[in-house]
């Protein structure tokens, strides 16, 4: 998993810890292969993971909402983001976005809040 920076995602290490970057919403992490950060991939991530089906790398990347749980409220964050023109996901966003009237790029980075989701890898 810590491969350095790729595609703007870096990796924080303290102790042979490492924390990835995540964009918040980019559940399968297609930033990181094809530079698409938020789509409707990612939706159907989400509810891969609720069935059992995905293991997502990033648990904090599937909480779309940030409010601490993966759940079927992510889904509809994300879709209601994507194609309703709802609430731009929470800090780190989802890399590029239309708010306001206006394109919106915003950096990845760490989860910002407490919760007992992770997106961290161990050094080998």
């Amino acid at each position: 998993m810590a491969r350095g920076l790729v595609w703007g995602l870096g990796i924080v290490c303290v102790a042979a810890i490492c924390r990835a970057d995540f964009y918040r919403g980019d559940c399968n992490f297609s930033a990181e292969r094809d530079g698409f950060v938020v789509e409707i991939a990612d939706v159907m991530a989400i509810a891969s993971y609720l069935t059992g089906r995905y293991e997502p790398r990033c648990l904090d990347a599937c909480d779309a909402n940030d409010d601490g749980a993966i759940d079927v409220s992510d889904i509809m964050f994300l879709a209601s983001y994507l194609f309703l023109q709802g609430p731009f996901p929470p800090d780190p966003g989802p890399g590029i976005g239309y708010v306001m009237g206006h394109i919106t790029v915003t950096p990845s980075g760490g989860d910002l809040t407490e919760d007992d989701l992770d997106c961290g890898a161990s050094v080998n």
